[in-house]
């Protein structure tokens, strides 16, 4: 029985459906700045989402509380660059602001690309899994024996 064909899979649709999620969150956060921020505990740990201008920045602290809102969406006044840089990290040790903090940003496209490269190796493995067993094993041909006379 051969497989199913590639556009009768949930992965499939589930990642197409993911793709278009990624690329609405991508033009979203060229208009509009939304941010969102958690306080686990007094003197404890502070992580801060913000998602503006093309990417995603995960930000977190420790030490005195940065005074950072709760949750907000504001619309951007300026064009903001198609194509951000792809990712970077940055990390301050608490020697100029009181509490040590850093910052994890990636861009959509990145982000879109990576996920795009994983699923589409995801398909190709479940398609080659899915093979019928010795489907590429020809079988011995008949040749014929050498008879004695």
């Amino acid at each position: 029985m051969p497989p199913r064909p590639i556009h009768h899979w949930k992965s499939f649709w589930l990642g197409i459906i993911a793709l278009l999620c990624l690329a609405v969150a991508w033009q979203r956060s060229r208009h509009y700045s939304d941010e969102l921020s958690f306080d686990l505990g007094p003197h404890g740990l502070y992580i801060f989402i913000e998602h503006e201008a093309g990417k995603v920045s995960l930000q977190w602290s420790s030490g005195t509380s940065p005074n950072w809102p709760r949750a907000y969406s504001v619309p951007l006044r300026s064009r903001q660059p198609r194509f951000p840089s792809a990712a970077s990290i940055s990390w301050h040790d608490g020697s100029v602001r009181p509490f040590r903090s850093g910052q994890l940003t990636f861009a959509h496209w990145y982000l879109i690309l990576l996920f795009f490269l994983a699923w589409l190796a995801f398909l190709i493995w479940r398609r080659r899994r899915m093979k019928p067993f010795g489907a590429n094993i020809h079988p011995p041909s008949e040749t014929p024996t050498k008879t004695e006379s």
